[in-house]
């Protein structure tokens, strides 16, 4: 065997088993701390704000949104281990007219607002994001422009049917 071969298959076992710490890490960090604990860490309107956030961002028809509960995920050694995340999911028009998904994962730091990432993970323990989707108004009766035709007056008939 050459020496290259068993480089090569050290290094890929290698990777493969900093990937699996990386992702149990990540799976501990997820279930570690409860949401109401986490949401405390958060600014109390922290759902208004994401709200905002996403009506300022979104140009489309919202037709669903759903939120997370708040969980750590794992933001790398280098930024400096776990933070609090928040996922969004978001089911809107696309410029065709076709619904689409979108995830997004937001985060505060310093008491403001960043996105994390879009699409890169998907949401889960979701509830329904009520600051952000309003129920349907009432459906209004459309208006042409145009007033409506004036009911015709109807003549009296006279006895036997026929009109005077």
């Amino acid at each position: 065997m050459r020496p290259v071969n068993v480089l090569a298959c050290l290094f890929v076992a290698v990777g493969i088993m900093f990937a699996s710490l990386l992702h149990e890490v990540h799976a501990q960090d997820r279930s570690g701390q409860s949401a109401g604990t986490l949401a405390a860490r958060l600014p109390s309107d922290y759902r208004r704000q994401i709200a905002e956030y996403v009506r300022v961002r979104n140009r489309y028809v919202l037709r669903d949104a759903q939120i997370s509960a708040p969980y750590e995920r794992w933001g790398g050694l280098f930024a400096g281990g776990t933070f609090i995340a928040i996922c969004v999911k978001l089911h809107r028009d696309n410029p065709l007219g076709i619904v689409v998904q979108d995830n997004h994962v937001v985060t505060f730091d310093g008491g403001k607002l960043h996105e994390v990432g879009m699409g890169t993970e998907s949401c889960d323990n979701l509830s329904r994001f009520t600051e952000l989707i309003q129920p349907p108004a009432a459906p209004q009766p459309q208006r042409t422009g145009r007033s409506a035709p004036a009911p015709q007056a109807t003549r009296p008939t006279a006895p036997g049917g026929s009109r005077p």
